[in-house]
């Protein structure tokens, strides 16, 4: 028994230094983060704010926005080109078990239901974009918790529109369709084999997607895709805590995306927008 003491004294001694350190590490990050974001946004004259748990209401599709661990921080909003915009980081906690099964995760529920509609107009798109940002803090022997970070940029449309996404054409996406699943196809073959295109409302996404609008996803608005719209949103997620090297970037092919839907489209299929997002300042 003696000869084990000095081992557990040692480690007892190094996890005594270990985790203050780690835990003032983890503050400098955030910190830095925080730093980052509000130096951004007050540079662009746009709003800042730390956290805004108004939002997770309208965040009812994302996966946990229920679960007491979701937040939302880093919320910038402002106006690009006339257009209201929102970037925020959206983060949940995920538990996993002893043998590593999860009690939840980052599994996103798919865009529509088993019959390919649309269940309501708040229904916003899932799907796995990449490679989750996750970072992991152990709980013990019987199981680990994650937190999943998110960014997510929201600007706000001329009118509300019905459901839309576009996605890069993948072999699941193949499997769906040979099952039945929704994909539109226009007239263009290139753009037909790179994407794919769901929506409840065919001829919106005729209208949306004009020749010219096609030839510019497939070229200088690559980077765009996977998005979709929401309502009165274009909504575009990427996994991960938001690059503010590429936020100018994102917001700004947003925007032109909007600029180059044809305004009869709007006015046949368009409602009056919802009002805007909540802040708590």
């Amino acid at each position: 028994m003696n000869e084990f003491f000095p081992m557990v004294l040692a480690f007892l001694i190094i996890a005594a230094v270990a985790i203050p350190l780690s835990i003032m590490a983890a503050m400098m990050a955030q910190e830095r983060r925080e730093a980052l974001a509000s130096g951004w946004a007050a540079a662009r004259g746009y709003n800042y704010l730390r956290s805004n748990p108004a939002m997770l209401p309208l965040l009812r599709d994302e996966p946990h926005s229920a679960d007491r661990s979701a937040k939302v921080e880093e919320f910038i909003d402002g106006t690009i080109s006339g257009h209201p915009f929102c970037s925020f980081k959206y983060s949940y906690e995920v538990s996993t078990g002893t043998h590593g099964n999860a009690f939840g995760g980052p599994h996103f529920g798919s865009f529509m239901d088993s019959n390919n509609i649309f269940p309501s107009s708040s229904s916003t798109f899932g799907g796995p974009f990449g490679t989750h940002n996750i970072h992991g803090f152990t709980t013990g022997n019987t199981g680990s918790t994650t937190t999943v970070n998110r960014s997510i940029i929201m600007m706000r449309l001329p009118a509300a529109l019905p459901g839309f996404s576009l996605t890069h054409e993948g072999i699941g996406d193949k499997i769906q369709k040979f099952f039945g699943g929704q994909d539109i196809e226009l007239e263009s073959d290139d753009f037909n084999q790179l994407f794919r295109v769901q929506s409840p409302v065919e001829g919106f996404a005729y209208g949306v997607l004009h020749p010219r609008m096609m030839e510019w996803l497939m070229g200088p608005a690559s980077s765009l895709v996977p998005f979709i719209i929401d309502g009165p949103d274009v909504i575009f997620r990427r996994d991960g805590e938001p690059d503010y090297t590429a936020l100018d970037g994102q917001l700004a092919v947003l925007s032109e995306f909007i600029d180059q839907i044809p305004q009869g489209v709007f006015e046949q299929y368009g409602a009056q927008p919802a009002l805007g997002w909540r802040v708590h300042r």
